[in-house]
C-alpha cells in the first residue's frame, strides 16, 4: 500500500510537470511569434521600405550595414538593420546574420548549461562576425541572452551552487567592474586582451602543476598502479580570499573590456575541484547576478533600445533551449573528464587571448 501511495505521487509529480513543461512551451512559442512580428515591423520601419546610403548612417550598400558613422542613435539604427540584412560567412559558405546569432545563442545555451568551451566559443564568433564598427553592439545585444541563460540554468541546479564561493567573488568583481569602466577608452582592447590573457595563462599553469605535483605525491604513498589522481580536495590557495579577491578584480576588469570573465572563473572553480552540478550552478547563479547589473549598465550606456533587447529576447529563447539540451551532457559526463576538457579548452582560450593581444598591439 505503500508502495502504490508513493508511486501514486510520483505519478502526481510528473503529471504537473508535463503540464508546467507543455504551458511554457506554448508560452514560448506564443512569446516567439509575437517577439518577431514585433521586430519585423520595427524593422521596415526604421528602414523606411529601402536602404539608406550615406557615411551619417554607417550604411556602405544596399543590405550589407556597418556602424561606422559618429552619431549612437544611427549607428545602432544601422547594426539592427544589419541583424536583418547581413550575411556572414566562411570562404563560399553564408547565411543570414541573424540566423548565425540564434545558432550562437543555441551553443551558448550549451556551455551555460555546462558543456566545455561551448559559450566561450560562440562568444569568440560572435565578435569575430560582428559588423564593421559594430563589436559595441554585438557584445550589447548577447547580455540579455545570456541572462536568461543563467536563470534556465539557476531554474535547474540553484540547489548545487555553492553561495560561499559566490559571496567571496562578488565584492571584488564589483571593484573590478569598476575599475573597467573608469579604464573605457583609455586601455585599448588588444592591451585588456594581452593582460587577461596572460593572467589566466600563469593561472592555469599553476593550476596544473600543483594537480601534478598532487598526483605525485600519491604515487609515492601508494604502488603505481593502485595510484588516482585526487579530484575532491581543492587546490591548496583555491579556497582562499586573496585568491578570490584576485580573480574577482581581473574578473571584473575583463568583462567589461572584453567581456572575456568566463574563463577566468571557470579556472578558478576547478581550483575547487567541483562536481559537474556544483560548477555550472555556481557559476550560473554568480554571472545571473553580474550580468543583471551589465544588462543595466548597457542600457544606461545606450548601447541597447527596445529593438536590440527584443532581439537579444528572442534569441535568448535558444539559448534557453541548449540549456535544457545540456542537461543530458552534465548527467552523464564524469567529473575527471569534465575537468580534463576544461583544461585543455581554458588553455585554448588564453591562447587565442594572448595571440590577439600580441597581433592587436603589433607584436606578432
Amino acid at each position: 500500500g505503500i508502495q502504490r501511495r508513493g508511486g501514486g505521487k510520483e505519478l502526481q509529480q510528473l503529471t504537473r510537470r508535463y503540464t508546467m513543461a507543455n504551458h511554457v512551451a506554448i508560452t514560448t512559442a506564443l512569446s516567439v511569434v509575437a517577439l518577431w512580428s514585433w521586430i519585423s515591423d520595427a524593422s521596415v520601419a526604421a528602414d523606411g521600405g529601402h536602404a539608406v546610403r550615406g557615411t551619417s548612417q554607417g550604411v556602405v550598400t544596399a543590405g550589407t550595414y556597418t556602424c561606422d558613422g559618429e552619431e549612437l542613435g544611427a549607428m545602432k539604427d544601422s547594426f539592427f538593420r544589419a541583424v536583418h540584412s547581413n550575411e556572414v560567412g566562411y570562404g563560399d559558405m553564408t547565411m543570414s546574420y541573424f540566423g548565425f546569432l540564434t545558432i550562437m545563442s543555441f551553443f551558448m545555451g550549451l556551455g551555460k548549461g555546462g558543456v566545455p568551451g561551448s559559450s566561450t566559443s560562440s562568444m569568440a564568433l560572435n565578435s569575430l562576425m560582428a559588423p564593421d564598427g559594430c563589436i559595441t553592439f554585438a557584445i550589447a545585444l548577447v547580455v540579455p541572452a545570456t541572462f536568461m541563460a543563467d536563470l534556465a540554468v539557476v531554474f535547474n541546479y540553484h540547489a548545487h551552487a555553492r553561495w560561499d564561493v559566490i559571496r567571496k567573488l562578488l565584492l571584488p568583481t564589483i571593484v573590478g567592474v569598476i575599475a573597467g569602466s573608469q579604464l573605457l577608452g583609455k586601455v585599448s582592447a588588444g592591451s585588456a586582451k594581452l593582460l587577461i590573457g596572460g593572467a589566466l595563462a600563469t593561472i592555469l599553469m599553476v593550476n596544473l602543476t600543483q594537480t601534478a605535483l598532487a598526483a605525485t605525491k600519491a604515487a609515492v604513498k601508494k604502488k603505481k598502479e593502485e595510484a588516482s589522481p585526487d579530484y575532491t580536495s581543492p587546490l591548496w590557495y583555491a579556497d582562499s580570499i586573496w585568491f578570490a579577491a584576485l580573480i574577482g578584480v581581473l574578473g571584473g576588469f575583463a568583462t567589461i573590456l572584453t567581456n572575456s570573465m568566463g574563463p577566468l572563473l571557470n579556472v578558478f572553480l576547478l581550483g575547487l575541484r567541483l562536481d559537474p552540478k556544483a560548477f555550472v550552478g555556481t557559476r550560473a547563479s554568480f554571472f545571473t547576478i553580474i550580468n543583471s547589473i551589465k544588462v543595466v549598465a548597457q542600457i544606461q550606456a545606450g548601447n541597447l533600445d527596445q529593438r536590440l533587447i527584443a532581439v537579444s529576447l528572442l534569441q535568448g529563447t535558444m539559448a534557453v533551449v541548449g540549456v535544457l539540451c545540456a542537461k543530458v551532457f552534465v548527467a552523464r559526463i564524469s567529473k575527471p573528464l569534465f575537468m580534463l576538457l576544461e583544461y585543455v579548452l581554458m588553455t585554448l582560450a588564453a591562447s587565442r587571448l594572448v595571440m590577439s593581444g600580441l597581433s592587436a598591439n603589433g607584436l606578432l
